[in-house]
C-alpha cells in the first residue's frame, strides 16, 4: 500500500516546514491538501471516486437566512453534524440517525448545528438548527475571492509545489499539482476570514465543547476552535484503519505541536477495535454507538430468508459482475437484494438493468437492521454495516478488489473474488453465524456521560 510510503516521506521529509503565518498562529500548510492528494492518487490508482449526491430543498434560501449561526444563543455544547446524518422515517419525520442520541442525551444546554441546508427540507425536522458550517464557508467565499496573496505568500506556494516534484515519493501529473496549489492558496486566503467569522460565533455561543464531523482530513475550523480555546472531538462515523488517508499520521506527524493543533482534540471511537491500528494526534476516547446498540438488544422481528445481501458502498458498475455470477452460482430460491447507501441516491439508476429480474431487489430507502436480519448470507465492500451485521451474529464475505484492502482490515470477514469462491466456501464450511462484537462498546450511555463529567466538567443524567 502507498500508504506507508506517504507516511514515510511525511515523518522523513521536511514537508511539516513549510507554515503560513497569519497575526500570531503559525498554520502548518502540509494538512490542508494532505488527504485531497492521497484520495486522488487512490482515485487515480484504484479507479475509484465516491461522491455524494445533493439537491436543494424547497425552503432553501428561507432556511439559509432564517437559521444563519450568528442568531444562536450560549450553550455548552455544540454540534456541528453533516446534513447527511438527517434521515427520513417512516413516519415522514425527518431524524437525526447518527448522533441524534448523543444530542439528546446532552441536555437542554445544547445546540445542533447542520453543515448545509442544501438537502433539507428544514421545515419538516423539528429540531432547531442552525446552518453554521454552509454560511459561514459562503462569506469566507466572498472574502477569499477577493483577497490577493502577497508575494511572499506566492512564493510559499511555489517553494512547496517545487519541493513536492522534487522529493514526494510518486509521480503526479501536472492537474494533481494544479489542484494542490489552488488548495494551498485557498487556505492562505481563507484563513483572516475563519478567523474571524468563527471567533465571533464562539463569542456569542460560548461552548465548552465542539463536536464536529470529519475533522481529521484538515478542517481550517478545528485549528481556529482551537486556537481559540474550545475542546473539539469527533465521534467515530464509519469504518477506520491503518490504510485511512484520515486516521494514519507518521510518528513526526503526530509528535508536532502545529499539526496537532490542526486535528480534534479527542476522538470518539466505537471501540477498541478500531483503534489499534490507526495513528491520530487526538486522544482516543471510547464511547460506543447508539443506533448499533438499539438494534442489537431489540428483539429480531424479521425472519430470515434465503437472500444474499450486498451492502453497496461504491458505484454499481463494481457490482455488476458479482450480481450475475450470484444468479448463476446459486439456486433460483435464493434472491439478491442490494441496499444502496443513503447518500448515494442517485446510483439506484445504474441497477437498472437487473430491474426487471424478479431474484433480484434494489433497495434505497428501507432498514439495513432488516435486510440484514433477513439475509443469510451478507456481502459488502467498506460500509460501516458490515461491521453492524457481524455485530448481530452474521458472518460477512469481503468483496476482495484492489481498493477494498484499503479501507477494509485484512483480519476482518471471509474475503472472496466472486461468486463461486463464496459459494465454495459455503460447501466447505457448515458453522457459518459464529461471529462475536468486538467492533462496538454497548455501553454508550455511560461512557459519554463520563466523557462529560471528566473531560468537558458537565454533568447530564
Amino acid at each position: 500500500m502507498f500508504i506507508d510510503d506517504i507516511l514515510e516521506f511525511e515523518g522523513d521529509s521536511n514537508i511539516l516546514e513549510y507554515q503560513y503565518i497569519y497575526k500570531n498562529h503559525n498554520i502548518t500548510i502540509w494538512p490542508y491538501f494532505r488527504s485531497q492528494l492521497i484520495f486522488k492518487l487512490i482515485e487515480i490508482e484504484y479507479g475509484v471516486s465516491n461522491a455524494t449526491s445533493y439537491s436543494k430543498n424547497k425552503h432553501y434560501y428561507y432556511d439559509f437566512i432564517k437559521y444563519n449561526p450568528f442568531r444562536m444563543k450560549k450553550n455548552d455544547i455544540l454540534f456541528i453534524n453533516p446534513s447527511s446524518s438527517i434521515r427520513e422515517e417512516k413516519s415522514g419525520e425527518l431524524k437525526n440517525v447518527l448522533l441524534g442520541s448523543f444530542i439528546e442525551k446532552s441536555g437542554t444546554n445544547v445546540a445542533e448545528c447542520i453543515t448545509r441546508f442544501t438537502d433539507i427540507d428544514y421545515k419538516r425536522y423539528k429540531q432547531v438548527t442552525y446552518s453554521v458550517d454552509e454560511f459561514i464557508t459562503c462569506l469566507v467565499s466572498y472574502e477569499e475571492k477577493r483577497n490577493k496573496l502577497s508575494m511572499q505568500n506566492k512564493q510559499l506556494v511555489e517553494k512547496i509545489i517545487n519541493y513536492l516534484k522534487k522529493e514526494f515519493p510518486y509521480k503526479i501529473e501536472e492537474g494533481v499539482y494544479v489542484m494542490i496549489k489552488r488548495i494551498i492558496e485557498w487556505v492562505i486566503k481563507s484563513f483572516p476570514s475563519y478567523y474571524k467569522y468563527y471567533y465571533k460565533l464562539l463569542d456569542i455561543v460560548q461552548p465548552k465543547i465542539v463536536f464536529l464531523n470529519c475533522a481529521m482530513y484538515g478542517n481550517p475550523v478545528v485549528k481556529v476552535m482551537n486556537d481559540y480555546g474550545i475542546l473539539t472531538a469527533e465521534f467515530q462515523h464509519g469504518v477506520i484503519s491503518k490504510n485511512h488517508p484520515g486516521y494514519s499520521y507518521s510518528k513526526k506527524f503526530v509528535e508536532n505541536e502545529k499539526c496537532r493543533s490542526c486535528m480534534p482534540k479527542y476522538f470518539l471511537s466505537y471501540h477498541d477495535y478500531w483503534t489499534k491500528n490507526i495513528n491520530i494526534p487526538s486522544n482516543i476516547y471510547k464511547i460506543g454507538n447508539p443506533v448499533v446498540q438499539k438494534n442489537i438488544y431489540a428483539v429480531k422481528k424479521y425472519k430470515q430468508e434465503n437472500n444474499i445481501l450486498i451492502i453497496t458502498d461504491y458505484e454499481p458498475i463494481y457490482y455488476e459482475e458479482l450480481i450475475y455470477g450470484l444468479l448463476e452460482c446459486f439456486s433460483e430460491e435464493y434472491k439478491i437484494v442490494v441496499k444502496i447507501h443513503p447518500s448515494c441516491p442517485k446510483h439506484i439508476e445504474g441497477y437498472k438493468k437487473f430491474f426487471a429480474n424478479k431474484r433480484v431487489e434494489i433497495k434505497l430507502q428501507g432498514s439495513i437492521y432488516k435486510y440484514i436480519h433477513q439475509a443469510k448470507y451478507i456481502i459488502g465492500d467498506g460500509s460501516t454495516a458490515m461491521y453492524e451485521a457481524a455485530a448481530l451474529g452474521k458472518t460477512i464475505f469481503v468483496h476482495d478488489r484492489k481498493e477494498t484492502h484499503f479501507f477494509v482490515p485484512d483480519d476482518f470477514g471471509i474475503w472472496i473474488k466472486n461468486a463461486k469462491e463464496m459459494k465454495r466456501y459455503i460447501q466447505t464450511n457448515t458453522n457459518l453465524n459464529n461471529e462475536t462484537n468486538v467492533y462496538f462498546d454497548l455501553n454508550w450511555e455511560k461512557n459519554y456521560c463520563t466523557f462529560l463529567r471528566d473531560i468537558v466538567g458537565i454533568v447530564v443524567n
